[in-house]
């Protein structure tokens, strides 16, 4: 999986999980996808959205809202129920 986190100054960021091995779109362009490179596309990554804070060197993400497929659900419902914490 790719992962990009870009954040703000003012306290929000975005967490993009991405599978590297998603198909790129026959036409080259997604809004001219097929039906089935647009499953593969939806169920290839997982998005989720918030804002951060940062104490004592921990920065803390709280999620507020998500984008994932039905499949993935369940792991996205349980990442939602906590605050993420990463030591820097």
């Amino acid at each position: 999986m790719e992962t990009a986190a870009p954040s703000s100054s003012n306290g929000h960021f975005a967490w993009v999980i991405v599978n590297p091995d998603t198909p790129k779109f026959a036409s080259g362009n997604r809004a001219q996808g097929t039906a089935d490179e647009n499953k593969t596309a939806v169920l290839g990554g997982l998005a989720f959205f918030g804002t951060y804070s940062v104490k004592d060197k921990v920065s803390y993400l709280k999620i507020e809202r998500k984008h994932v497929s039905k499949l993935d659900r369940r792991r996205a419902n349980a990442a939602h129920r906590f605050i993420l914490a990463a030591r820097f």
